[in-house]
């Protein structure tokens, strides 16, 4: 029920955790309230449409062009200090959770997409960033690359082909804490492509996802 808050993938790992009783790293989601704040606060929902004015769907180099504006704009904007001050205080709680002293900074957190409509009909799958190992320092800066991910190229794209409305695409955070992972990867129920093909199919590799 919290999905139009928090984005699919955090609120399906929290029906892994509480429902299905599974174990999922701690963490908190940095909300889609957020993200409207930060995008009031800089008045980016005004900039971002000028920008797109000069968008072509037929032409790569405006779509990489306006991409590139549009993501400097977020990047280098200013995180309101209200939101700053609930990041910092969510780390904080994650880290005393943990047990970690405040002096220590081996306390690491992956901060995951999890933009509205991500992991539903259409998946969205591997349009927006992800990063792992984020220190303390890193929170707020990871915090707006992973927002600008909206605007690459790839993910205009994507939208502009499926009719997804612009204003329909807000951005929430899934921070969960790092685990030191033997192996990972991703199990489908079905097989992605031949839906007639019933059998689990598992993709994983030795430590970290990404490789």
């Amino acid at each position: 029920e919290k999905v139009d808050w928090v984005g699919g993938k955090s609120a399906n790992l929290g029906e892994v955790l509480t429902r299905v009783h599974l174990p999922i790293p701690e963490g908190f989601a940095i909300t889609v309230r957020a993200f409207d704040a930060f995008f009031a606060h800089n008045d980016l929902v005004d900039e971002v449409n000028k920008r797109k004015m000069d968008l072509d769907p037929n032409d790569p180099n405006t779509m990489a062009l306006v991409s590139e504006e549009i993501q400097r704009l977020i990047i280098t904007a200013q995180v309101p200090a209200e939101l700053e001050a609930a990041i910092l205080s969510a780390y904080e709680e994650l880290r005393e959770k943990a047990g970690v002293n405040a002096s220590d900074t081996s306390l690491k957190i992956s901060m995951r997409s999890s933009a509205i409509g991500e992991d539903a009909e259409l998946s969205h799958a591997g349009q927006y960033l992800s990063m792992l190992n984020v220190s303390a320092d890193k929170l707020l800066r990871t915090y707006k690359f992973i927002v600008a991910s909206l605007y690459t190229p790839r993910a205009i794209s994507y939208r502009l082909a499926k009719g997804i409305r612009e204003e329909d695409m807000v951005m929430s955070v899934a921070c969960l804490r790092m685990v030191e992972s033997v192996a990972s990867g991703i199990a489908y129920s079905r097989h992605p492509f031949n839906m007639l093909d019933d059998n689990i199919m598992i993709s994983a590799v030795w430590g970290l996802g990404p490789y």
